[in-house]
């Protein structure tokens, strides 16, 4: 069955055409300059319209060395824009290192089990305050946290996915959120830890809980 829940999270992102969403021009140029902008954003990541497992993180990260080499090759930026209007699985050439070689989410990525979501799509190499306050302000920020509320939220309670919120910082999750069937907001240290723990994994395998 087709993630109709994530459609409008694909049609907000089909109308980026260059590295910055429309709605977020006016608020960018405030941006601090820890934010880079200078390539598409990973919005998301993976086949959002068919995955049964979302992974919801902060925000597109950013190295130096690696992220201008992912869009070294003429064509690469409009490459990645089609993924975003027309999802698709991860892959070599359009899907960056980190995610897709990560031991716990990349071969979910590969074969269409996951997606990953970012709260806030834009590139940094740190999540600072001024980043989160930056993050607060943003249009795409503010669609991505009423997308949670609104239509993953109500996906995940009808039983048709699991959701881990790796990193709840910028997503704020609502009550609501925080306890739903289905969702699991991750809190404590594992919010910093660079891989899903063996039970959060084992958690994200299982089938949904339905409503009985």
């Amino acid at each position: 069955m087709k993630n109709d829940f994530a459609e409008p999270l694909v049609d907000f992102w089909s109308r980026l055409k260059r590295t910055i969403h429309p709605e977020d021009i006016d608020a960018t140029r405030h941006a601090p300059g820890e934010i880079n902008f200078d390539y598409p954003p990973p919005a998301f990541v993976g086949d959002v319209l068919s995955a049964r497992v979302f992974v919801l993180m902060g925000n597109g990260g950013y190295d130096r060395n690696e992220t201008p080499a992912e869009f070294s090759e003429v064509g690469a930026d409009e490459t990645y824009r089609q993924h975003l209007s027309c999802p698709t699985v991860a892959g070599r050439g359009w899907t960056a290192p980190y995610y897709l070689d990560r031991p716990d989410i990349g071969p979910w990525l590969r074969n269409g089990t996951a997606a990953v979501v970012n709260a806030l799509a834009y590139r940094s190499e740190r999540t600072t305050p001024a980043v989160r306050s930056f993050a607060d302000k943003l249009p795409s920020v503010q669609f991505h946290r009423r997308w949670l509320d609104r239509d993953l939220l109500s996906a995940a309670v009808a039983g048709r996915v699991r959701v881990v919120v790796h990193r709840p910082g910028l997503w704020g999750p609502s009550p609501n959120v925080l306890r739903a069937k289905n969702m699991l907001v991750l809190s404590g240290t594992a919010p910093r830890q660079k891989v899903l723990s063996h039970e959060v994994r084992r958690w994200a395998s299982l089938p949904p809980e339905r409503t009985s």
